[in-house]
Parts: structure tokens; C-alpha cells; sequence
């Protein structure tokens, strides 16, 4: 019995701890509403809730902050105080982020989807999927996460074919060398993978969202462009 107890109660503590982890320590009770940073050209924060006002810093796309309140200035502009961290702390224009508990934040978060490019594109559609859920967006989110994938790979696929990463070991083979290469290391942190052709020789997208598309939304619209696609990307191996 006192084993079953000390389980229970080493389950219980791991539980929590892992809840805690998923918070701030600062905003453990959650007092201060979550959002995301979605237009760099917007995202200053400042001292005081003005254009003019001294920038602290710029907060890159998708960076997490935390709503403490908000404020019209004598434009009409609306800013949000928000804080970073727990000392970390400043204005920001209210039209550079985000938040999933504000209604119609995942239509304005769609619409800089569709107008945003490369990376940020990536970015943008993930906050969307993982934050809104429930949206009617997630599946178009997923689709331009993908395509943007694809262009990154033809992107890539240009880089290598001027320059070839070193090869220190002619013993092994190429494509060893181009799936390590340093200039995928962003990607991967997005968990964006790619392959390698290897007829072409060059970088295709594994197509991993696409697959989600057809897996969650079966019936949306997306899913018959994600299935086009997969039928392009699909290794020879796997057909």
C-alpha cells in the first residue's frame, strides 16, 4: 500500500512539474494571456505606447509574449504592454501579434500566411496549426506550410549545384554529406526534412504536412492539392 501511494505521488509530482515546464515561472497561474509575435515590420517594443517611443528591441516572428493590458494612444493606435520575461517588459503595436484567445485572430493570422514568404511563411502556419486548433484555417495553414517547403527545396537545390558541400571523406557517398549540410540546420529545428533526389541530385520536401492534411482533414479542399502533391514528391522507393 505504501508503494502504490509513494507511485501515485511521484506521478502526481511529475505531472505537475511537466505542467509547470509548459509555463513560465513567472506565469505559472497564467494571469497574462498568451500570443505571438506575426509581422517583424510592426514589432518593436517600445518604452511607451507611441511610435516615437525609445525601441528596447525588435521581437523576431513567432516569438512568444504575454499580455498584460492594452492601451489606444492619441493616433488611435492600439498597443499591447507586454512582458518577455519577468523584468522584460514594454509596448508593442497591438497589429503585430496574435493571441488564440482573441476571436478572428486566426483569419488576420491566415491572410499574413498567404502574403509572407520562406521561412516566416513556415513559421506563421505552425503558430496557427499548434495554437488554433479548432480553426477552419488549419488545413489551408498545413497546405502553404508545404509549398513553401518546396520552394525552400528548390532553393536549396540551386545553392549546392554552385558549390558542393566539402567532402572530407571521398569514401562515402555524397548525399550523406548533403543531408548534414549546415544550411538545412534551420530547417530542421521546424522540423522541415528534405531529401535528396538522387537521379537529379538535388533537394525535394518529404512531404511530411501534406500527409498530415490527408491524415487530419480528409475532406477539406486542401486534401485533394495534398494528395497532387504527394504523388509528385513520393520517393521511387516507396511507390
Amino acid at each position: 500500500m505504501q508503494k502504490l501511494f509513494f507511485i501515485i505521488t511521484l506521478l502526481c509530482f511529475f505531472s505537475f512539474s511537466v505542467q509547470a515546464a509548459e509555463k513560465e515561472a513567472w506565469n505559472a497561474d497564467g494571469q497574462f494571456r498568451r500570443a505571438f509575435v506575426i509581422d517583424d515590420g510592426l514589432s518593436a517594443l517600445r518604452k511607451s505606447p507611441k511610435v516615437t517611443s525609445t525601441c528596447l528591441r525588435r521581437l523576431r516572428v513567432g516569438r512568444k509574449i504575454f499580455i498584460i493590458s492594452s492601451i489606444k494612444n492619441q493616433d488611435g493606435i492600439k498597443y499591447y504592454y507586454i512582458a518577455i520575461t519577468r523584468r522584460t517588459r514594454g509596448f508593442i503595436d497591438a497589429a503585430s501579434v496574435v493571441s488564440p484567445s482573441q476571436a478572428g485572430d486566426d483569419a488576420r493570422l491566415m491572410r499574413l500566411i498567404e502574403a509572407s514568404k520562406g521561412v516566416d511563411k513556415i513559421v506563421l502556419a505552425q503558430i496557427l496549426v499548434s495554437n488554433f486548433p479548432k480553426s477552419r484555417f488549419c488545413p489551408d495553414a498545413l497546405l502553404a506550410e508545404g509549398e513553401a517547403a518546396e520552394k525552400i527545396a528548390l532553393e536549396l537545390s540551386k545553392k549546392i549545384s554552385r558549390r558542393l558541400p566539402e567532402q572530407l571523406d571521398k569514401e562515402l557517398e555524397l548525399e550523406r554529406y548533403l543531408l548534414n549540410n549546415p544550411i538545412l540546420d534551420k530547417y530542421s529545428r521546424l522540423g522541415i526534412n528534405f531529401y535528396i533526389d538522387t537521379e537529379e541530385k538535388f533537394y525535394r520536401y518529404d512531404g511530411a504536412v501534406y500527409k498530415q492534411i490527408l491524415s487530419r482533414y480528409p475532406r477539406s479542399l486542401a486534401a485533394s492539392h495534398a494528395k497532387e502533391k504527394l504523388q509528385i514528391l513520393i520517393k521511387p522507393t516507396e511507390e
